[in-house]
């Protein structure tokens, strides 16, 4: 995807001092790093001997990524700005890594294209700030590998890829296939037709234009401090401060305070709540926002504008401080292990202990509020469903991941109403009215009209379905 020479040096896991092979012999660890050296020595020696011939073809390949008949020249990535800044600059770390060229937009522009979905995108008008990033550039195929959302495989291998799904359930995917770095970070980005538009008077984008000193506003902070739930860091952030035994709460609607909107989700801390607090409340708060790159803006009062929820209400929920077990041990993965403890200790700061999923009778789970399950086999938890239905019922929080999920969506089994899509084919009306209630709970509109004409609705109209608007189909496979 660089235009070098690719090379995969794969030897089977050996997790152990000795992996017994299918035809009986053993397979030490010792004897997988010799392989591993062998390839690779095979590969350089390989390498040096036809070192002109490969700078040739990497020149040549460089000159096809710029050239104006490029595969990926005529299009340009524009990532919409967004007021969750940490997802924007992880985002942007790794396009900056990667040595992409990139522009910033500083005037509104319009243009045309298809947005991730693969909807028509018309004239559509993109703020100042849009991140611009033009597929003719010398590092074009990988950025195209980032950044297409539909990557389109050729008809034979899709004939193939339908047998493999119904002969033997199993898929000739692999991970390439759903590389997407804006789809993962849910950033909006659209593919716009042509290079950079000149209306949007672009200039080369610097992550470090622009930034701004995230920690405490120097507005008054007679109520409290309110931090801003667009960002994900918001999360991080309530956590790091609960753990230093500051009260936080959570509002559970969008929000606005002296003049400014805040995004559902967003963290308070109250003068109130923590009148009882006994170190620097203020260092605290500044302390870590800093720390995580969020602005905590002081409140002067804690009435909502207009109609919008006053603090005080029941709108504001009092967080209580998480304590958190994840549990390990085989058959748990211990890759998905490592990113529940990463999350949880690096990220958001918390303190977790770590349960052995096979000396869990011996544990008493009163003295977690969290339980989490890393991904692994639904089996895995079956001795003790009954011990974490109880543990569910009186009140804690159960994270199942991947896997284990399996387990926690069964009907006779498992825990809460939650069920598997193979589990449901057989009855999955139901299922599918709630789909279209939550849908319809987010979108529907009233017809004023119709509400006060005092007549029963006529018609057999049923609901619409939700994803039919979007061009999209649910389709059931047994």
């Amino acid at each position: 995807m660089r235009g070098a020479v690719a090379a995969l040096y794969e030897q089977a896991s050996i997790v152990s001092d000795a992996v017994r092979r299918p035809e009986g012999t053993l397979e030490t660890y010792r004897e997988s790093v010799h392989k591993q050296l062998v390839s690779t020595m095979a590969n350089l020696n390989t390498l040096a001997k036809n070192r002109e011939a490969v700078l040739r073809d990497f020149i040549a390949e460089k000159r096809t990524c710029v050239s104006p008949d490029a595969p990926h020249s005529k299009v340009t990535y524009a990532i919409l700005p967004t007021a969750n800044h940490s997802r924007w600059d992880r985002l942007v770390d790794i396009l900056t890594i990667q040595g992409f060229e990139l522009y910033q937009a500083e005037k509104v522009f319009s243009g045309s294209g298809v947005d991730r979905l693969g909807l028509a995108v018309n004239d559509r008008e993109f703020p100042a700030g849009t991140l611009l990033i033009p597929g003719l550039q010398p590092e074009a195929r990988l950025l195209a590998t980032l950044m297409e959302f539909d990557p389109h495989m050729v008809t034979e291998f899709l004939v193939d890829e339908r047998r493999e799904l119904l002969r033997f359930d199993q898929s000739l995917m692999y991970e390439i296939s759903g590389w997407s770095a804006t789809m993962l970070f849910d950033l909006e980005c659209v593919t716009l037709d042509g290079g950079v538009p000149a209306r949007a008077k672009a200039q080369r984008f610097s992550p470090e234009v622009g930034e701004t000193d995230m920690s405490i506003s120097p507005s008054p902070a007679k109520v409290g401090f309110v931090i801003d739930g667009a960002d994900d860091a918001s999360v991080a952030a309530a956590a790091r401060l609960m753990e230093q035994g500051v009260q936080v709460r959570v509002a559970d609607r969008n929000i606005a305070f002296d003049g400014r909107s805040y995004a559902r989700g967003s963290v308070l801390i109250t003068q109130k709540d923590n009148a009882s607090f006994t170190g620097d409340l203020f260092g605290v708060i500044k302390d870590t926002a800093q720390t995580v790159g969020v602005t905590a803006t002081g409140l002067s009062t804690g009435m909502g504008i207009g109609d919008l929820p006053d603090l005080g209400g029941e709108h504001f929920v009092l967080l209580r401080a998480p304590k958190i077990a994840i549990l390990g041990k085989e058959p748990f993965s211990p890759n998905s292990f490592g990113t529940c403890w990463y999350a949880i200790d690096h990220v958001l700061g918390l303190r977790a202990s770590y349960l052995d999923v096979h000396r869990m009778s011996d544990v008493d789970l009163r003295r977690y509020n969290v339980i989490v399950l890393p991904d692994g086999p639904p089996e895995a938890m079956k001795d003790h469903m009954e011990a974490l239905r109880a543990w569910v019922g009186g009140g804690g929080t159960l994270v199942a991941i991947g896997g284990s999920t399996g387990a926690i969506a069964k009907a006779e089994t498992g825990i809460g109403t939650i069920r598997q899509l193979s589990d449901i084919l057989a009855e999955p009306e139901p299922y599918l009215q709630a789909v279209i209630r939550e849908w319809e709970g987010q979108t529907a509109s009233v017809d004023p009209d119709l509400v006060w004409s005092h007549t029963a609705a006529t018609g057999d109209k049923a609901p619409p379905i939700p994803w039919q608007g979007a061009g999209l189909t649910l389709s059931l496979i047994h």
